[in-house]
Formats: C-alpha cells, structure tokens, sequence
C-alpha cells in the first residue's frame, strides 16, 4: 500500500481520534480503521468534499479539451461534406458524446471513490472534539501521531492509495481560489477503478 505525507503536515504532529466505545471495539477486533465515504457527510455538511467552481474549471481543461478538439473537427468534417449523409460522420457525432458522458461518469467515480479517516491535530486534548464524539461522555481517545499512524497504514494490505494530510477549509465564493487551492487535504483513501 502507498501512504503518503502531504506537505501540509509534519510527521511529529500530534493526531487525536475521539470514538464511542464501540467504535474502539471494532478498530480492536478488526485492527483496521473505517473509512468512511466522504458522500455520506453531505447530510450534515454540503460542501464537505464539494469542488470548487475553479476546480471543476480546471478539471474540463483538462479532460475536455480533447472533447472540444474532437468536437471541432467534426464540426469542419460535417462542412466539407454537408451534401452528403455519410454514416463515419454520425458514428463519430455518437464516438464524441459517447467519451463525453464516460468522462462524466468518471468524475463522478472519482469522487464518489474518496473515502475519510478524520483525525484532529492538536498537542493536547479537546473539549469539544470529546463532546462531539465520545457518544454522552463514554468514549475514548486514542493519540498517536502522522508518523506512527503512517507507519501503522503502509503495514496494511488495502491496495489503496492513502494521503495524510491537513483538512483546508475553503470560501467557495473567494475569486482569487486557483486550482492549486482544492485538494481533498483529509487522509484519503481513493478506490481504485
């Protein structure tokens, strides 16, 4: 498995994790963290894991441009021989829609695939993360830090890739975001397709 350390953290930091006991029990007879799928937050936060307008920007750029290039040049094609009804010209017409839709629905895989192991970076205990998490005061906290939870992860046999980093909280209406400024910055394990 590949478990890499994101710039946005340091190996020496601190990682707490607040559970309910039966979330302890399971980690314990399963010895493996859940991830959960970054969707399933979208109840209590919309925008947890939403792209940005910038990064979806940058994405059709990128994937698309080879639809717009095809696009044109059946445009052109279609000029030169709009006398004609010719079948190569509707097989490509429905080869271009074809890869748009597919390019979509990757997308969608892609980002319905990213799946979350949330840990709050902190030197000491929180109060609230104890309240937020502990199930009415019974639970626990487990500390560790990225070094020891990174070295703990590559042990596994997931045949995913995972990411540690820090969670960046953005202003989707901020004008100056660039595409560099989206990232999914949680420790991340993406499903292989």
């Amino acid at each position: 498995m590949e478990v890499k350390v994101g710039e946005s953290t340091s190996v020496d930091e601190s990682l707490w994790r607040y559970m309910s006991l039966d979330k302890l029990i399971n980690l314990l007879e399963t010895n493996q963290l859940y991830f959960t799928a970054l969707e399933s937050y979208n109840e209590s936060d919309p925008f947890e894991g939403y792209m940005p307008d910038v990064a979806a920007k940058a994405y059709a750029e990128i994937f698309g441009s080879e639809v717009s290039e095809l696009k044109k040049a059946y445009e052109s094609l279609k000029q030169i021989d709009a006398t004609q009804n010719n079948p190569k010209l509707d097989d490509l017409r429905d080869g271009i829609e074809k890869l748009s839709s597919l390019m979509q629905l990757a997308f969608h895989k892609i980002s319905k695939g990213i799946t979350v192991n949330c840990w709050h970076s902190n030197r000491v205990e929180s109060e609230a993360m104890w309240k937020l998490y502990s199930d009415g005061g019974k639970g626990i906290a487990v500390k560790t830090s990225v070094q020891r939870l990174h070295s703990a992860l590559k042990d596994q046999v997931f045949g995913k890739k995972i990411q540690i980093g820090k969670v960046k909280y953005l202003d989707f209406s901020d004008t100056n975001l660039t595409p560099k400024c989206w990232r999914a910055f949680k420790i991340l394990c993406q499903a292989n397709f």
